[in-house]
């Protein structure tokens, strides 16, 4: 009995083998003019644009921050860079997703909804001190804001969101904002700095007299790009002293496209 289980479960193997062969097999390749989105990372004292520019690669992202690209490649100057020895490693330009969508309809703009958040956590104790968050600066990488005066405005009623990035389209704004379509990045910049005040006199949010900068960087279904995300990131280290800069939240996930190192 036991030659013929072994020969068995051998006989299963390869059939599973030879499945899986057909099954690739079975799948077109990508044509060979086609290109897919990719993050280049050169070593250290290497120009990542003049490296990719040589493949005949197109470069749509210049990221600093990593010593990386991003760019649009084909299969032939995707294999051409990865023999290149300048080239540390090359990954493909996946999404991170929000988590959660806050429902606008719950409650109206007029209404003021304990949320807690300060007092569980002492801050209602630094807003009575007259400590709110005024001076520093929070950026926000996420999906933009509502134009909410609670968000835009301090407890003192003056404009406080400094500028708007866009890294999808490299774009600074100062005047001009755009709307949160997906509304992840209103909730978390709630919690943060709103400033609207319940009926007890409590602050919604954890620095109300914060500076905000928003860097919009996720799309109505709450996905971004790797290579928006790192350029986002990129601006905000660029601009730290710039605009006071203490704080940056990134509230998302993503599948992970490399060794945690």
């Amino acid at each position: 009995m036991k030659p013929r289980t072994q020969t068995t479960t051998l006989m299963w193997l390869l059939l599973v083998v030879f499945g899986l062969a057909v099954s690739a097999a079975a799948q077109p390749p990508l044509p060979a003019d086609s290109a897919e989105s990719y993050i280049v990372q050169v070593a250290d004292g290497h120009d990542a644009v003049s490296i990719v520019g040589a493949t005949g690669g197109s470069v749509t992202h210049q990221l600093g921050i990593i010593g990386a690209v991003a760019a649009d490649l084909t299969v032939v100057q995707h294999l051409r860079l990865e023999e290149d020895p300048a080239v540390e490693r090359i990954w493909i330009n996946g999404l991170a997703e929000l988590t959660g969508k806050p429902d606008r309809k719950t409650t109206s703009k007029s209404e003021v909804v304990e949320t807690h958040y300060p007092a569980h956590l002492g801050a209602d104790a630094l807003h009575l001190a007259g400590i709110d968050g005024s001076g520093v600066t929070i950026a926000i990488l996420d999906s933009g804001i509502f134009r909410d005066n609670g968000l835009t405005k301090s407890p003192l009623g003056s404009d406080r969101v400094l500028t708007e990035y866009d890294p999808v389209v490299d774009k600074v704004s100062t005047t001009s904002f755009s709307e949160d379509d997906h509304g992840h990045g209103s909730h978390v910049t709630s919690i943060a700095a709103s400033s609207r005040v319940t009926s007890d006199g409590n602050y919604n949010g954890m620095a109300p007299g914060a500076d905000l900068l928003v860097i919009r960087a996720f799309d109505a279904s709450g996905s971004a790009t790797y290579a928006d995300i790192v350029r986002g990131l990129d601006w905000v280290l660029a601009n730290k002293d710039r605009f006071g800069i203490r704080i940056l939240n990134c509230s998302f996930s993503a599948t992970a496209q490399s060794f945690y190192w």
